[in-house]
């Protein structure tokens, strides 16, 4: 039962796969820069970090 898609077609190709690997990255270093200032801000009030 195949669906007649080639599994490269599929995923894209090698500049597509590379875009989204920098992305993610991109998205890794922010998100952790914004729990870093998080952590930073609200280091003295629990609340607010558990809101975070």
């Amino acid at each position: 039962m195949t669906t007649g898609i080639e599994r490269s077609s599929a995923f894209g190709n090698r500049q597509t796969k590379l875009r989204a690997i920098y992305l993610l990255i991109g998205l890794l270093i922010v998100n952790g820069l914004a729990w870093g200032w998080a952590f930073i801000e609200f280091n003295d009030n629990a609340v607010l970090m558990g809101m975070a």
